[in-house]
């Protein structure tokens, strides 16, 4: 919640209680409500409008209009029945006032803890040697957005912030044909402040490369606070969008792109299929981009800022499963990061994991342990048998096995759930707990992995 927010709700509430005190009468009670709709106007010239406060617009234009010399009623007095369900009308608003703003709060994050100010830019990269399976972009090129943050100087006079979701009108839009939400609801993500400046001009030296794969079907915008800190840390950060396989993206020419048919989760094979035949195709196919990015044939403001010497990749959940097959694929990767996903693709089917690796989770892993069969309710939800899921668990451990090797620091957050590691719970407290200790957490010990193997 912004500051003008809680100021106005504040007056809001206090206006209420006068009203009730006061009987709804009185010049003192004409002039707190002139005040409080000119609060209102203030609020949304200075932080902008959001639909969650409409509550608090209505009460303070109500109660301004009920005070107008033209209502010639408002000195009569109420009878005891009505006054009764007036107080009880005022105090049901009061609730209703705060419940949209703590409900459905403005996405917030603490700035990044490094030494160096964040620049980010966009770019929309086409495959050609890769036509397009999925979608209606099927038999044409695929699309791959990229958002990169990198360090940039400090004091550099006027500040252009990055917003959070490029092209939001669009996947708004589009969220609206296909699922029949609002766009509306969306609104509201204009206005969430990011800590990145829009081609910031990057500070002086090389830095080592994270790629970072978003989970399915999250955006690269939902790690848009461990990015920052990455790259405030002094790497430049190569955020991902997997097309298709995000709820939405955004593309080039404005078009929104939305998530297509998954496979339900017994079918193994069709997971590793996505890995194996799209989404380490696409980490590929970035690093050979960001050579380009590196000589300047692609514009960006980072022209031999890459140490492409010094590679990582990163993800979370299905993201992570990427991370892991990428890093065992492509020569070029050097050490890897998986945030509590589970493995897919065929690289740790039958393979070990050799190189560093940082393998996060939110419970301990005991391999000696049974495997802990569900409730045929939650089976039935996942559309498995006993025995599907028998040798679904016996699958996944035989790969944790393969990566838990000498090479990989095992590292257990407790209390964490699984969203947690992106910033999904910091869209509603009604999605799950708070994240930001968390955050904390995930943003520090990526950072201390990063060091370790590429800074001493």
């Amino acid at each position: 919640m912004k500051i003008m927010e809680g100021v106005l709700l504040a007056a809001a509430s206090l206006l209420v209680i006068f009203v009730i005190l006061s009987r709804g009468r009185g010049r003192g009670l004409t002039y707190l409500s002139y005040g409080a709709v000119l609060l209102a106007f203030v609020q949304i010239a200075v932080e902008s409008f959001r639909w969650q406060m409409i509550p608090a617009y209505v009460l303070c234009f109500f109660l301004a209009w009920g005070s107008l010399p033209l209502n010639k009623n408002r000195e009569k007095k109420p009878g005891k029945t009505a006054r009764v369900f007036f107080i009880a009308g005022m105090v049901l608003w009061v609730i209703l006032l705060w419940l949209p703003p703590l409900l459905v709060p403005m996405v917030s994050w603490d700035k990044a803890a490094g030494k160096y100010e964040v620049g980010t830019v966009v770019k929309y990269w086409s495959d050609k040697s890769r036509t397009e399976t999925l979608g209606e972009r099927k038999g044409k090129a695929r699309e791959l957005p990229v958002q990169i943050w990198y360090p940039a100087n400090q004091n550099q006079g006027v500040v252009r912030k990055a917003p959070y979701i490029f092209g939001l009108n669009a996947a708004g839009g589009e969220m609206q044909r296909k699922y029949n939400i609002p766009t509306f609801l969306f609104s509201y993500l204009e206005n969430v402040s990011t800590y990145s400046e829009l081609k910031a001009k990057p500070a002086s030296g090389q830095f080592p490369v994270v790629l970072f794969s978003h989970g399915f079907p999250a955006s690269r915008f939902n790690y848009t606070y461990l990015a920052e800190e990455m790259a405030s840390h002094g790497y430049v950060v190569v955020a991902m969008e997997h097309t298709y396989h995000s709820l939405i993206t955004t593309l080039g020419d404005g078009r929104a792109a939305s998530l297509v048919k998954t496979p339900s989760p017994v079918q193994l094979n069709a997971w590793d299929k996505i890995i194996d035949n799209i989404w380490s195709r696409d980490t590929s196919f970035i690093l050979d981009q960001l050579e380009k990015v590196q000589a300047g044939t692609i514009q960006t403001p980072l022209k031999e800022k890459l140490d492409l010497t010094r590679i990582a990749v990163a993800g979370h959940s299905f993201g992570g499963a990427n991370a892991a097959d990428s890093l065992m694929k492509d020569s070029r990767i050097k050490i890897g990061a998986n945030l509590d996903g589970t493995f897919f693709g065929s690289q740790l089917q039958n393979n070990k994991l050799t190189k560093p690796f940082l393998y996060v989770t939110t419970k301990p892993i005991d391999h000696e342990k049974d495997i802990d069969m569900p409730p045929q309710k939650q089976l039935n939800d996942m559309n498995m048998s006993k025995e599907q899921f028998k040798h679904y668990a016996h699958e996944i451990k035989k790969r944790e096995e393969h990566a838990l090797q000498k090479n990989t620091d095992h590292m257990v957050i407790k209390d964490a759930k699984h969203l947690s590691f992106s910033d999904i719970y910091l869209y509603s407290p009604v999605l799950g707990p708070s994240p930001e200790a968390l955050h904390e957490k995930v943003r520090s010990s990526m950072v201390a992995f990063l060091d370790t193997n590429f800074k001493k």
